[in-house]
């Protein structure tokens, strides 16, 4: 027990406490850590986001299909083809039974219109392939950042 007494005061002394550099160093890898983490964190919400958005607009994109399945199916083939010619159709706001259907305006979205509450564009080319075929394609767009997305679906409409 004797040895015990002497060895202990030199072992007090020399972990008394720490340096300045050691917690400095100790700051500075906490700091690391947690620059790491909330930059993982931002990538990973802003990552979310983006899918979501292309989600949304798949979404809108088969909608927009849907419309010309439904008017086909309602009007028929010979009404159907009637309808359309090649060009493009804005469908921001979708027509809501044949008669805005067979009277949808021509031309693509105008610069500053989006689906409401959105901003997202949907635009139709409608391109008559033969008196037997039709093919649609829908385009949805939207700018983030300087840069423009998109997500295209199409589908060719056959008589039967």
């Amino acid at each position: 027990m004797g040895t015990l007494r002497k060895s202990l005061p030199h072992a007090v002394k020399s972990t008394s406490g720490q340096s300045i550099i050691e917690v400095i160093i100790a700051t500075l890898i906490v700091g690391v850590v947690l620059t790491a983490i909330a930059s993982g964190l931002t990538l990973s919400i802003k990552n979310t986001a983006q899918t979501q958005l292309r989600e949304l607009s798949t979404n809108f994109a088969q909608e927009g299909l849907e419309v010309f399945r439904r008017e086909r199916s309602m009007l028929g083939w010979t009404s159907f083809a009637e309808a359309l010619d090649n060009n493009d159709y804005c469908l921001n706001t979708l027509p809501q039974d044949s008669a805005e259907f067979a009277t949808m305006p021509t031309g693509e979205c105008s610069t500053g219109t989006a689906i409401a509450g959105t901003t997202l564009t949907r635009n139709a080319t409608v391109t008559v392939l033969s008196a037997d075929s039709i093919q649609v394609h829908v385009t949805v767009e939207w700018q983030e950042a300087e840069r423009t997305n998109t997500v295209e679906v199409y589908q060719v409409f056959q008589r039967q």
